[in-house]
């Protein structure tokens, strides 16, 4: 249940500017999160960084807790549409789909719309459920969820089979490893973007889950680097990169409403939603 306190931070943390109590900090190495119980097994922080000018929202789910689940989208498409496709939607659609507390926007596709029910391309793996979807692309990274309850940050060569994982989600390519940040090129070290991102620690028992806004003043973007620091900074040890840009956001239920806590900004409209591929949800069986 959310208490009064953590309403108030997230109804404030919707808005455009500078989300009424977060954590704020001169830069990125100086940001300490302050965790809020959404309900047992899951805490949302925010954050505001000066230097450079960033706005973040994040979740921590405690895969420990038998009654946290962390859901993707079924597999299920069109019977007339090719393998590695999926109907697109919005992550507030994913989320009361799904019966979710929390979700965030996950693998890359094509084509880009706004559009809800549309054919997507998936581009990289998809797991559902044990079920494979969408082959993997070696050259980048993915979020697996185990059976066991675990989860992990690999890179897509090393999924020759999939026994045991319940769920894997394609993302783009590593931005902490073992708590430090790989090697890039300087060219994608310069570049900013809205982002998501999906990390853990603790051997795989904590996923945290992280999207900056970008494309507008009061948030910039974030290069790839930087975000491999916030996730360090949360208190992860592995991450890497989701689809970013217009696709990102993260959405919480709240008072029966589902709504993104971030500003999503698809087409250049600053609070439209993508209608995207591949969702991660998190929600709680029982209390």
């Amino acid at each position: 249940m959310f208490t009064v306190a953590a309403l108030l931070l997230l109804f404030s943390s919707s808005c455009a500017s500078a989300p009424r109590g977060a954590s704020q900090a001169r830069r990125i190495g100086e940001f300490v999160p302050q965790w809020r119980e959404l309900t047992v097994g899951l805490d949302f922080t925010s954050g505001k960084i000066r230097h450079p000018r960033l706005e973040f929202w994040a979740l921590r789910a405690d895969l420990t807790d038998k009654n946290i689940e962390i859901v993707v989208n079924d597999s299920e498409s069109d019977e007339n549409w090719p393998a590695g496709t999926i109907p697109a939607l919005t992550v507030s659609d994913f989320a009361a789909r799904y019966g979710c507390i929390a979700a965030i926007n996950a693998g890359p596709f094509s084509p880009v719309s706004d559009k809800t029910g549309e054919m997507r391309i998936l581009t990289g793996i998809f797991i559902s459920n044990g079920r494979p979807v969408s082959p993997p692309v070696s050259r980048y990274d993915c979020l697996v969820f185990y059976d066991d309850g675990r989860a992990a940050v690999l890179s897509q060569a090393e999924l020759a089979h999939n026994d045991g994982i319940r769920h894997a989600l394609g993302g783009f390519f590593t931005v902490l490893d073992g708590g430090r940040l790989p090697e890039r090129s300087a060219e994608s070290a310069k570049i900013r973007h809205p982002r998501s991102a999906a990390a853990v620690s603790g051997g795989g028992s904590v996923l945290y889950l992280l999207v900056v806004d970008g494309r507008r003043m009061g948030s910039i973007g974030a290069t790839e680097s930087e975000t491999g620091l916030l996730l360090r900074a949360l208190g992860s040890e592995s991450g890497l990169l989701m689809d970013g840009g217009g696709s990102s956001a993260l959405v919480l239920e709240r008072d029966g409403r589902i709504r993104p806590v971030n500003k999503p900004v698809h087409g250049g409209i600053a609070g439209r939603e993508r209608a995207v591929a591949t969702c991660i949800g998190v929600r709680r069986t029982a209390l």
